[in-house]
């Protein structure tokens, strides 16, 4: 039996978000690396291509530091469905911001549901 105090947030959820807003022509997504075990590290990017960079802000949002920080990723799932969005709010942000989001940092530890390797959960 598993009693989460915060919904929990896979790697499959990260997956499905991305498959949903992966074709928005502000949206970019870049595998920058491995993990330990073998996993993609993501950075995923909004903004609006039309604007040139050099006349943006940049902000990083970095998510999942720890496995176990779920809520996190709700956050940055809620953020990047905003910035992705038709609302006026958000296409004058993606106009002056480019948003860097490194949507979970520790997958291999979400993997296994937010334990190490070495340990074990038991009830």
């Amino acid at each position: 039996m598993w009693i989460a105090h915060v919904p929990p947030y896979t790697g499959e959820d990260l997956a499905r978000l991305l498959a949903e807003i992966g074709g928005h022509p502000h949206f970019k997504r870049e595998v920058i690396g491995k993990t330990v075990e073998g996993r993609d590290m993501l950075l995923v990017s909004v903004t609006d291509p039309a604007v040139p960079a050099a006349d943006k802000k940049v902000l990083w949002l970095m998510v999942r530091q720890h496995s176990w920080e779920s809520p996190t990723s709700w956050v940055a799932e809620g953020a990047l469905r905003f910035l992705v969005s038709a609302d006026r709010e958000a296409a004058a942000l993606r106009q002056r911001t480019i948003f860097r989001v490194l949507p979970m940092c520790d997958p291999d530890g979400v993997a296994r549901a937010g334990f190490a390797s070495t340990q074990t959960a038991s009830i």
